[in-house]
């Protein structure tokens, strides 16, 4: 299974750059945050004047999205067709992020989330905190969480906070929430 994350910073004027990098990757699973798109949340039909999927995305992939707004923000997963995936709305919280549950042939389930903090937002990583507990509940065995929580300053090698640190509060509750969670930090490319 190959999963991508980045973050894009809005990706809806980079659609030929975003093919080409999954034409060469060819991931499985593409977790991008901050996709600065607008009309679609987890559960809900999409508003009138969403940008539709078909506008940015190749069609070999299923979109999951929980947009923000055209000026920032906003999350999307992208699974490819071949695989079975399934939204979970109900482990959303009001913070951006997404869930699905990927069904894999002869495996146990895997979720899938994508989050975005904007800058060290502590309301915001509560809210991530909340959806991790109600996924915990549901004895989801097998995580797999990315994108851009904004926190540089943490050490994941000694899972600490470095010195002078902005926001070092916020920055250990993220650790404290991987640590309470048995979550691994990746920190480099895996291929």
């Amino acid at each position: 299974l190959r999963v991508m994350s980045f973050n894009a910073q809005s990706i809806k004027n980079k659609t030929s750059e975003l093919c080409s990098l999954l034409n060469y990757c060819k991931p499985d699973i593409v977790c991008i945050s901050e996709t600065f798109l607008a009309g679609k949340k987890p559960g809900e039909n999409p508003k009138p004047d969403w940008i539709k999927d078909s506008e940015i995305f190749p069609d070999n992939y299923k979109s999951f999205r929980n947009d923000r707004n055209l000026k920032g923000g906003g999350v999307v997963i992208l699974v490819e067709k071949s695989l079975i995936a399934v939204e979970k709305p109900t482990f959303v919280t009001k913070c951006e992020l997404t869930w699905i549950k990927l069904q894999l042939k002869g495996r146990r389930e895997l979720y899938i989330g994508c989050f975005y903090m904007p800058h060290r937002n502590l309301p915001d990583l509560q809210q991530l905190d909340l959806s991790l507990q109600k996924l915990n509940k549901s004895k989801a065995p097998h995580i797999i969480l990315c994108g851009d929580f904004n926190c540089p300053d943490i050490d994941w090698e000694s899972c600490t906070v470095t010195q002078n640190a902005t926001q070092p509060n916020i920055q250990q509750y993220l650790i404290d929430i991987a640590i309470d969670l048995s979550l691994i930090h990746i920190s480099e490319p895996t291929r």
